[in-house]
């Protein structure tokens, strides 16, 4: 059956082209759109006239090479193909290690002799084994023999190489270590060693005595190891090591109940020596050996990790409202924080329990210092309990409701103290000395800074100035200044009365521990004083409008209702009649 073959463009069009012979037993492609496609016969032979096989493999592409040519290469000096990298031949250098190694390492040629070249191999190579050119064996047309030449005489064969010969003393060339390197191993070998270095070097090379090692097998008390008391017990049982049974065994033959007893309800010990005595603790037992009572173990606090309350205390504010905070923390872990806010008259207003950190706990106190001004000062915890416990009772009294907080910081507001503690301050006030004149410039303190009579008391002080005053008398400045003056001592004696004077010298008490924290001792002192002279004061001997520090309390109310009213202070008058 004829096979066809397909062909490419250039093929067909190399063998449509005029003037080529078809073979023989085949047909000639047809021209046209079948130009492209040539059938064969491939049972038939090969004609005698057809080309021979090459004798040699035909380089890759050459067949295609005019397609190559005829392309369009792309920019660049290879054309888009690989260039091979060309060797660089320059100048030797003859300092370099290649080409010491190389050359000043090889033997030195005799002048007889001539290197070998890769050219001379080739030719080796290529020649025939009989000497003689000609062309190469296969099929085809054969060259014409030429005529013969006349034989060249041949040379004899070269003898031999002998044996390479080794350098003698003045060819070889002897690398050594430079100068300095050599005087240096030679100062390091001379050096004199420190008393370190030779007293290591003495112990390493005297011998070492011989230790006296008992027998194998044999165990070697200490004779305190067998009297051993509660306390040292467990530790002399832990350094025992393989002792350890042997050590709990002399204990039973020397019936030390209280060693035995410890170890035996130690949890500290492991191993051999935990067995073996409680074993023994089991042995003492069943012979009704009365044992010592074991004291409850408390586990030891670490350093810094003991359980520390803390109290802290911010002092009355003009309404008489003061907070108190209780903090129980552990080590580093966060605290139990209990704040109980109170207020005089009335009792506690306000109770929350939480847990914060410290740095929590610090920014909350932050936060106080920079609306009032004062940070909270430090107080004892028994205190701050005990003024809680005053505060919850006013609520009955006063008919507050306890708020429900409360109950839930019960565990931080105990153990209640069953007497009145100590007062911070007791005895910095002992050493203030007697009462003296209470100053106005108390006032200038933060702490202080916003006391003021109640509003009633103000408003009745501005109606006794307007009965005094008519219409016409508001016109006279020094006569309202006299008139206000009289009234501000009046009213000073109407409103301090024994118990508010009471009230305002443990408010200045209680102001002087933050006031201490803050501006020191003296000024503290100050402040005690002051408490001492108001609680001294009389109706008759020493009123109370004698007292400049009570008197300020309404010069401060007239001026904030001043502010409050556009800097002018409105006085009710009577009508001209």
């Amino acid at each position: 059956k004829p096979r066809k073959v397909a062909r490419s463009g250039s093929t067909a069009g190399r063998a449509s082209a005029p003037g080529a012979t078809p073979p023989e037993g085949g047909e000639a492609p047809p021209s046209g759109e079948d130009a492209g496609r040539r059938k064969w016969d491939v049972r038939a032979e090969r004609p005698e006239g057809g080309r021979p096989p090459p004798s040699r493999p035909r380089r890759p592409n050459a067949r295609f090479a005019a397609d190559l040519e005829s392309t369009t290469r792309r920019p660049g000096a290879s054309g888009g193909r690989a260039m091979p990298d060309m060797p660089v031949r320059g100048p030797v250098d003859k300092a370099s290690p290649d080409f010491v190694d190389r050359w000043l390492s090889r033997p030195a040629r005799k002048p007889d002799e001539r290197p070998e070249r890769p050219r001379d191999r080739e030719r080796g190579r290529d020649r025939r084994p009989d000497d003689r050119r000609g062309p190469p064996s296969g099929g085809g047309d054969k060259r014409p023999a030429q005529a013969a030449r006349a034989d060249k005489p041949r040379m004899p064969a070269p003898a031999p190489a002998p044996a390479p010969k080794l350098p003698t003393l003045h060819e070889t060339i002897l690398v050594g270590l430079p100068r300095v390197a050599a005087q240096r191993k030679e100062a390091e070998n001379t050096k004199p060693k420190t008393a370190r270095e030779a007293l290591a070097a003495k112990a390493a090379t005297s011998a070492k005595p011989a230790k006296a090692e008992p027998a194998k097998g044999e165990v070697v008390l200490d004779p305190k190891w067998v009297g051993a008391n509660a306390d040292d017990a467990v530790s002399i049982l832990k350094g025992a090591g393989p002792a350890a049974e042997a050590l709990v065994d002399a204990w039973l033959n020397a019936n030390n109940v209280a060693a035995i007893a410890v170890t035996g309800q130690s949890e500290e010990l492991s191993g051999a020596g935990r067995k073996a005595s409680r074993r023994a603790l089991g042995v003492l037992k069943a012979r009704g050996v009365a044992l010592p009572e074991r004291k409850a173990e408390t586990a030891a606090a670490r350093p810094g990790e003991e359980e520390v309350t803390e109290a802290t205390f911010s002092s009355a504010d003009g309404r008489g409202t003061t907070s108190i905070t209780i903090a129980r923390r552990k080590g580093g872990e966060r605290a139990h924080i209990a704040e109980v806010i109170m207020r005089e008259g009335v009792g506690v207003v306000n109770a929350v329990s939480g847990w914060m950190s410290r740095s929590q706990i610090k920014e909350a106190h932050q936060r106080i210092a920079d609306s009032t001004g004062v940070p909270p000062a430090v107080i004892p915890p028994e205190w701050a309990r005990y003024k809680i416990a005053q505060a919850k009772a006013e609520n009955a009294k006063s008919g507050a409701l306890v708020p429900l907080g409360l109950e839930r910081c019960k565990d931080l507001l105990e153990p209640m103290p069953e007497g009145a503690p100590k007062h911070p301050l007791a005895d910095l006030e002992a050493e203030a000395g007697e009462a003296t004149e209470a100053s106005a410039a108390l006032h200038a303190e933060p702490e202080i800074r916003t006391w003021m009579p109640e509003g009633r008391a103000l408003d009745e002080m501005i109606r006794k100035v307007g009965e005094k005053l008519s219409a016409q008398d508001t016109e006279d400045a020094k006569k309202v200044d006299d008139v206000l003056k009289e009234e501000i001592k009046l009213a000073t004696d109407r409103y301090f009365t024994p118990e508010q004077r009471a009230l305002v010298a443990s408010r200045l008490r209680d102001a002087a521990i933050s006031i201490r924290q803050r501006a020191g001792d003296e000024r503290a002192k100050e402040v005690l004083r002051a408490a001492k002279t108001i609680e001294a004061a009389g109706l008759i001997t020493s009123p109370p409008s004698d007292i400049e520090f009570l008197r300020v309390f309404f010069q401060k109310g007239l001026s904030l209702l001043a502010q409050q009213q556009g800097g002018q202070l409105r006085v009710p008058v009577a009508a001209d009649r």
